[in-house]
């Protein structure tokens, strides 16, 4: 599946250095978020982890226009950076399983989490959190996750760390 997930109006969005190994490479700052098309919903989750290393997730639903339909937030306890994304990941699609939505676009600015759950390998992964999540993308729905800048990630960072 192909259509934009956001916009940017610089050339480049290469990496660059950066110290969370769990984040996502440095992109342009004036990126936009995009919606899914018509018949899907999109979920934008994001992880947070205090520097006491308590953690919270949060996550949006938006439509086809982008407005709000629902959203969530849980504080989690202690996690490290990655566990935090890939529990937002988890609750985020709980959750749009439970409003009975069957297509959906996953957007989530955490490069790693993004590759373990893509991975041919995420059904046996090592970590059980990705297990999880694996046994929920194999539910008769349609999901299509994707990694997108922090920049356009802004609503779901917000409620990650309410």
């Amino acid at each position: 599946m192909v259509w934009a997930k956001h916009v940017c109006n610089s050339h480049s969005a290469k990496p660059s250095s950066f110290t969370n190994p769990t984040a996502s490479p440095a992109t342009a700052s004036n990126c936009k978020w995009q919606p899914a098309p018509t018949t899907w919903i999109t979920l934008n989750t994001d992880g947070a982890v205090s520097s006491s290393g308590h953690g919270a997730v949060g996550g949006l639903l938006r439509n086809a226009e982008g407005s709000w339909i629902k959203g969530f937030t849980r504080a989690i306890g202690m996690v490290n950076a990655l566990q935090a994304e890939l529990w937002a990941i988890h609750d985020g699609l709980v959750f749009a399983w439970s409003l009975g939505i069957s297509q959906i676009q996953l957007q989530s600015d955490n490069l790693l989490a993004v590759n373990l759950l893509k991975s041919q390998d995420a059904t046996s992964s090592s970590f059980t959190l990705v297990r999880a999540i694996a046994t929920l993308l194999h539910r008769a729905w349609l999901v299509d996750i994707s990694w997108i800048p922090s920049e356009v990630n802004n609503p779901a960072d917000w409620l990650a760390w309410l």
